[in-house]
Parts: C-alpha cells; structure tokens; sequence
C-alpha cells in the first residue's frame, strides 16, 4: 500500500477507469517523467494501482481525513542506502498523539 491524499482522488480521478491508468513511480522525486528516462533512474519501482480506499470520513470542505491508501499490484522491496525505496520516517507518538501542529493540535490524536 501507499498513503496518499484523498483530494488527489477528487474530481476525474473518483471514476476507477481514469485512475487505473495510472502508475506508481516509487524510490523518485521526479514528478514529470517519460519512459524513456526510466531505464537512467536507479531503484526506481512502477506499480500499478489495483484499489483505492479514501478515508471515510474524508471532508473535502475542511481536509479533515485527507488520507487515501492505494493497493499496488506487487509489493515494494525496501532498500538502503541512497537509493531506492524506503518507508516515509514518521514523528515519535507521545502522551497526546503522534506529531504536532502546536501545542494542542497533532497529526494522530490517540
């Protein structure tokens, strides 16, 4: 799976035949890129999408549960180092929740 934003989901991309044109570039923070340029990238991993669930409470008037996850048709393989395909670092969870906004607002409340 790949957490994403459920507003990407909006609009076109609600409908299952525009998004499953779409591919996963992992391991690059390239956004505007042709296949031809693929083969110059090292640990970069396409995937297509199979399943998109949004967050069922997702707001789209005040962005609240802007999480969306989308299932990829294989898994990713993590690799270290420099290259390639790693889990995002995610803030520590404390007494409150997990990251914060100030001192009474955070990312994840427990």
């Amino acid at each position: 799976f790949v957490l994403t934003a459920a507003h990407c989901f909006e609009g076109d991309l609600k409908d299952r035949r525009k998004w499953e044109k779409l591919s996963v570039l992992a391991g690059s923070t390239l956004t505007d890129i042709g296949k031809s340029q693929l083969k110059d990238l090292f640990g970069v991993q396409i995937r297509k999408i199979n399943a998109v669930e949004i967050h069922p409470n997702w707001d789209h008037s005040k962005f609240y549960n802007d999480f969306a996850l989308l299932m990829l048709d294989k898994n990713l393989i993590y690799r270290n180092g420099k290259h390639g395909v790693r889990p995002i670092c995610m803030p520590k969870w404390n007494e409150q929740g997990l990251g914060h906004f100030s001192e009474t607002e955070f990312l994840l409340q427990k």
